[in-house]
């Protein structure tokens, strides 16, 4: 496809707004497109992950047209969202990777816990940049640091980038998959921690320079390769949850949160990599 190899050129940013701009071209089912309704909920403000940017996005657009409903995605670290929703800022629903932010704002009171709703999955890659040969490696118990380096590079070559668990999902799933596997004693010394996930990608750049990151993540870099699939079972399952917000237009929040289940709202997701819900 004509549409592919351009963008397999273009830096992240770049091709992101060239996937969202061909949204009418990139095979985006058809029921999105429907007419919409001549009533709907009250305009709507969605915090979500970074991770979920390009789909959200689409889902959003496509949502707003079917039920003529003004709503705004807002995109960043997950923790800093919290102290928004937290410090009372405008939002109606909001999305996460990781389970122990949604049981934070449980438990202040701050969300509906009746409408947690899981809505897609994802999964782990180890990565590397497509110009630099790599040795073939499989992620699992026994394996040595020097085996991520080829026969004439040194250990000072050798950099594992992660995200900062803090800030990103990807960090606590990555620290989680390296010790179930029991490789975080072996690489810790080589690991280095990033709060912004463009920046992890843009340093894969060299021999012996990998990230850890959402499958989902590093398709949308097209200068990363994937060099091998964290197993399920490495790791706690990532699971994305929506919740509304406790506030106004609850119902609102309720409406979308269901329609991020819906057979459309699947298809968009499960264009850019995320897996159903089981």
């Amino acid at each position: 496809m004509i549409v592919n190899k351009i963008l397999t050129f273009l830096s992240k940013s770049a091709y992101v707004a060239v996937l969202l701009s061909f949204e009418g071209v990139i095979a985006l089912p058809a029921p999105l497109l429907a007419k919409a309704p001549a009533e709907g909920p009250s305009g709507l403000t969605v915090l979500a992950d970074e991770s979920l940017t390009v789909p959200l996005t689409l889902i959003a657009r496509a949502y707003a047209t079917e039920y003529q409903t003004p709503i705004s995605t807002q995109f960043g670290p997950t923790n800093q969202q919290i102290r928004e929703v937290e410090d009372g800022a405008e939002a109606n629903v909001f999305i996460t990777g990781k389970a122990i932010w949604m049981r934070q704002l449980e438990a202040r009171g701050l969300v509906d816990v009746y409408s947690r709703t899981p809505i897609a999955r994802n999964s782990l890659v180890l990565a590397a940049h497509k110009g630099v040969a790599t040795p073939k490696l499989e992620m699992a118990p026994g394996l040595s640091a020097g085996s991520f380096l080829g026969p004439n590079e040194s250990m000072d070559a050798l950099s594992v980038a992660l995200g900062d668990p803090e800030y990103t999902a990807e960090g606590t799933y990555a620290l989680d998959a390296l010790s179930r596997l029991r490789l975080d004693g072996e690489l810790e010394p080589y690991f280095t921690f990033f709060r912004d996930m463009d920046t992890l990608a843009d340093t894969l750049n060299a021999p012996g320079a990998y990230g850890v990151l959402f499958e989902t993540e590093a398709r949308l870099h097209p200068s990363l390769q994937v060099i091998d699939h964290f197993a399920d079972t490495a790791h706690a399952p990532i699971v994305y949850e929506a919740v509304t917000v406790a506030g106004e237009n609850m119902q609102g929040g309720r409406h979308f949160v269901d329609y991020l289940t819906s057979d459309k709202a699947r298809a968009v997701f499960a264009r850019f990599g995320f897996r159903p819900v089981s």
